[in-house]
């Protein structure tokens, strides 16, 4: 909520007014506006005089010795609103009328420009749900053998672009607990392979559009002649908003 005051300046003769206060587009129009969406709010009055969700209307009378009054009116956008990041203009027409024996007379007007920033966000967690906090998954491949995948799912919220960086630990490979020997698997994201033996280690994915995301794991190799025990590697994700 923004709290705007107005000040309205006097000259002569005792005198009531009037002032209107309402969206540049029009009463029914209260949107705030980007390239990517709109954002609705509402101009709203905390006194006693008329209040509407769209509108506002301030009434007054000047005597003849005083020469300023002020008035407030608020501007309330409401929350939880599924836009998109962004910054969203727009404008609100201030009017001001003379009451001549019930008959109103413009005298003058401001415009004033109304801006929102809405702050980017993402939200990700394993399973369906984006918003479910599940931060951690295991993948169990049980006894390998040759041809074995496992698959799992993460979802994400976002209200902008978002990028995916991947990395594992062991570069691709599940590691042996006592020794340095590795089985290789392959890891494939929405259907595209990802490569986790680069120099970095490290695989970043932009432009991503979707909020449900499939992770596949394919032991391809055959596992018969590797040493026996327990293998594994650790697959880090991370989800920034661009």
């Amino acid at each position: 909520m923004e709290v705007v005051t107005l000040k309205v300046a006097h000259r002569g003769e005792q005198c009531r007014y009037r002032i209107q206060i309402e969206p540049d587009a029009g009463a029914s129009a209260p949107l705030l506006t980007s390239p990517s969406g709109s954002l609705e709010y509402g101009i709203q009055d905390g006194g006693p005089n008329v209040t509407a969700d769209s509108r506002v209307e301030k009434f007054g009378m000047f005597s003849d010795m005083q020469r300023e009054a002020s008035h407030q009116f608020e501007i309330r956008v409401a929350p939880g609103q599924d836009v998109r990041a962004g910054r969203y203009t727009g404008h609100i027409r201030v009017s001001l009328f003379k009451d001549d024996n019930g008959l109103d007379t413009f005298q003058d007007e401001r415009i004033v420009e109304v801006v929102a920033d809405v702050a980017p966000t993402v939200s990700a967690s394993f399973g369906t749900d984006p918003l479910a906090g599940s931060r951690s998954a295991d993948i169990d491949f049980g006894v390998l053998s040759r041809n074995q995948s496992r698959s799992l799912q993460f979802s994400v919220a976002a209200n902008t672009g978002y990028s995916l960086s991947l990395s594992s630990r062991e570069r691709g490979r599940l590691k042996h607990e006592f020794t340095d020997f590795g089985i290789p698997y392959d890891l494939v994201l929405d259907g595209r392979e990802i490569d986790l033996e680069t120099a970095e280690h490290d695989q970043h994915l932009t432009g991503l559009q979707s909020s449900q995301h499939d992770l596949r794991f394919d032991v391809s190799s055959d596992p018969q002649t590797a040493l026996a025990g327990f293998y594994s590697d650790q697959l880090t994700i991370v989800i920034a908003a661009q």
